[in-house]
């Protein structure tokens, strides 16, 4: 049996039983492979565990990606800011979604696609060579293992090292 909740499009909950049928485990799992699961007696309440978790884990995405965020728009503004008078025409800086980034980043989050959120922040850092932080690098690390998606995480780990 599968379970949606409207606050969580991106996960499908599903609900298995022992044998006896005295025992339920809820597994919920997202898209790009993050998954979670919880047993117990009372369906309502692990059906609850589970729905926070979820939520939890949305959120946490959403905090790591917004830090390191923060940290690539200074560095891409000081980078647009750099090439002054002679522009961006023919740099690495002259591509679609460097500029834009951070609203876009933003957007992606706001309608739950974390993965696309990440996917385009790695791109914001690797396009122009942004010298970003260890921790914004651990920060992206953390949300691409997340998310689960093993080839986000591969790019991040062979990108940023």
């Amino acid at each position: 049996m599968g379970q949606q909740f409207e606050e969580l499009p991106e996960w499908e909950f599903a609900v298995r039983t022992n044998t006896t049928g005295t025992t339920y485990t809820v597994v919920a799992t997202r898209s790009g492979g993050v998954r979670g699961d919880a047993s117990g007696e009372d369906i309502d309440d692990l059906l609850r565990t589970m729905r926070r978790w979820a939520t939890a884990t949305a959120t946490e995405v959403g905090l790591l990606v917004r830090r390191a965020l923060s940290e690539v728009e200074e560095l891409m503004q000081a980078a647009f800011e750099r090439t002054g008078e002679s522009g961006i025409e023919g740099t690495a800086l002259d591509q679609a979604g460097l500029a834009d980034g951070g609203v876009i980043v933003i957007d992606y989050l706001a309608h739950n696609e974390a993965g696309l959120a990440l996917d385009h922040l790695l791109y914001m850092i690797i396009e122009p060579s942004l010298p970003v932080s260890g921790e914004a690098k651990r920060d992206v690390l953390r949300a691409a293992n997340l998310i689960g998606d093993g080839g986000l995480v591969a790019r991040v780990r062979t990108r940023l090292g």
